[in-house]
């Protein structure tokens, strides 16, 4: 009597258990890479809208300003200083990676104050002024944005 055997024989077992290992691995792999960048693209999506946000805040304040003061008409400087319309002495400048607003009032009182979340840090800040406008770069350690603001 002849037994026949219809079965896998131990090699070949090991071997679909291999090739499965390796597509599962692959696949865990790929997934791993693609939720890294969905959280990169996040980081970087979050720092954007706070530069954004930042730059509409630089904007009001130096929109606000009556005389401005630093930088000099035709310099440049990393310190805006100016008065407003109530009489008070506005200050910006970046200190250990945060922007701040300094605001001194008619009274003398001091107010200082960041003007954003401490998670961006900002390498830089230049205020560039001309005759009708100043220019403000702000650079952190993955862009720099530069806008025009028009002076009032």
């Amino acid at each position: 009597m002849k037994y026949t055997h219809s079965g896998f024989t131990l090699i070949e077992v090991v071997i679909y258990s291999a090739l499965v290992s390796l597509l599962l691995a692959s696949v865990v792999i790929s997934t791993y890479h693609i939720i890294d960048a969905g959280w990169w693209i996040q980081a970087k999506n979050r720092e954007l809208q706070e530069i954004v946000v930042l730059m509409r805040q630089i904007e009001a304040e130096i929109g606000r300003s009556d005389v401005v003061i630093e930088p000099a008409i035709h310099a440049t400087s990393s310190l805006f200083k100016a008065v407003n319309v109530s009489n008070e002495t506005i200050h910006m400048f970046v200190e250990d990676g945060v922007l701040f607003l300094k605001t001194i009032s008619a009274d003398d009182e001091v107010f200082i104050m960041p003007l954003h979340a401490q998670s961006t840090h900002i390498t830089n800040i230049v205020f560039d002024a001309s005759d009708k406008n100043i220019s403000v770069s702000l650079a952190t350690e993955r862009f720099t944005f530069t806008k025009t603001v028009w002076l009032p």
